[in-house]
């Protein structure tokens, strides 16, 4: 089953599969840039509205059945990306994609999450689901760039390994019952056999609330996932700009900076068992520490050390939120809060481009690089704002299976 559920990231890495093109469509369809917009980052607007409702939806239905719902939707997505290589259909097909990304991460999130109940076997697991991410996203990268020499078509056939994933999915994964209809349907025959009338059993019980140490953590990670997508947007840019190389050294930046995301989730359950609450402090400091790297454009060593660092830090602090968030919150809203983890991170990651555009125009910012300023000093907070939560004292929301 895990291994299926790792697999799934096929369908979350489809930005690898498209980035070696993105340029391509612009040439090519000079008069769509709309559109063509749309498939690059407006397309993410399907994850920001469905994750707010997907938590709902694995509280309700067989999480399998969401999972082949949604990879059956990616695959008509790919399907028309491959044979409708026009602005319309590419759109059409981007979009069918980001609702399969929604339904396919946020149910494999929750899966995990259910089915490991203890902190330690969860955060391990949990781990290994971020790094393959990285790593299918390594090797989709990877092999796109060769096909994106030959055609968009060639390219896009990528999406064809959904078949595969959908497969194993229907063999591999098994049917998730409702446990919570169940939990109540067993609550109900005890009350009756203490005597209590079936009238005395509530219909439908009141959402616990989630708390504000869980939206103070929303709040950071969605701050910290805007300031890391500023130097992974605009590696290209910043070489160009400090005469670092060519369009070479900046792909092989975005090759190091998947490789290093590959390899730190594997290894988050060992530094958490070693720093405790403190690693996600010290994540968020080398973080600051790996952008504030990136100043020093004399020394290119810097830069790619830079570059790694905030590469490994990123899935790192992911994987922490996500293990993180059924600890904090009741345990009938797990689904709801990774939900909405995702959308609202999303958000912001989705209107990166138009944040830094208009930053730097109103604040004067001359070049990217010095516009890293921002970055470090966000990643500051995301250290104060670590240091806080940790501090201040919270009743324990629920008792954690062991």
């Amino acid at each position: 089953m895990l291994l299926t559920l790792f697999i799934s990231s096929l369908i979350v890495m489809d930005d690898m599969i498209l980035s070696p093109t993105i340029n391509t469509l612009y040439e090519k369809f000079p008069g769509s840039t709309g559109l063509i917009n749309f498939i690059v980052t407006g397309c993410y607007i399907f994850v920001v509205v469905l994750s707010l409702v997907i938590g709902k939806l694995c509280s309700r239905y067989d999480s399998k059945l969401l999972m082949i719902i949604g990879g059956v939707i990616g695959l008509a997505g790919g399907i028309l990306m491959i044979f409708m290589i026009t602005p319309a259909g590419l759109a059409a097909g981007r979009g069918l994609i980001m609702i399969s990304y929604t339904f396919t991460m946020n149910v494999a999130i929750a899966i995990i999450s259910d089915v490991y109940t203890d902190d330690e076997r969860r955060g391990r697991v949990m781990g290994y689901y971020t790094g393959t991410m990285q790593g299918i996203g390594a090797v989709l990268a990877f092999t796109a760039g060769i096909l994106a020499t030959h055609s968009l078509r060639a390219v896009y056939s990528l999406h064809l390994l959904i078949i595969p994933y959908l497969i194993m999915l229907f063999l591999f994964v098994p049917s998730f019952s409702k446990m919570k209809i169940a939990e109540a349907g067993s609550d109900a025959e005890a009350d009756e056999r203490q005597g209590k009338s079936a009238e005395s059993v509530p219909v439908k019980a009141k959402k616990e609330r989630f708390g504000l140490r869980y939206w103070v953590l929303v709040l950071n990670f969605s701050l910290y996932n805007f300031a890391f997508c500023i130097p992974l947007f605009y590696v290209s840019v910043y070489i160009a700009e400090n005469g670092l190389g060519t369009e070479a050294v900046a792909g092989t930046i975005n090759t190091l900076i998947t490789s290093v995301g590959f390899f730190t989730p594997l290894l988050y359950a060992s530094v958490c068992k070693r720093l405790g609450k403190n690693a996600s402090t010290v994540v968020f400091i080398l973080s600051a520490v790996g952008c504030a790297l990136l100043l020093m454009t004399s020394f290119k060593s810097l830069v790619f050390l830079g570059f790694g660092i905030i590469g490994g830090a990123c899935p790192f602090i992911r994987t922490w939120v996500y293990d993180s968030v059924p600890r904090m919150v009741p345990e009938s809203r797990i689904n709801d809060a990774i939900g909405y983890v995702t959308s609202l991170s999303t958000v912001i990651s989705t209107v990166t481009a138009y944040i830094v555009t208009w930053g730097m125009t109103t604040f004067h910012f001359a070049t990217i690089t010095s516009f890293l300023a921002v970055p470090i000093a966000i990643f500051v907070i995301n250290v104060v704002v670590d240091i806080m939560m940790r501090a201040v004292k919270r009743p324990v929301v629920r008792e954690n299976a062991q």
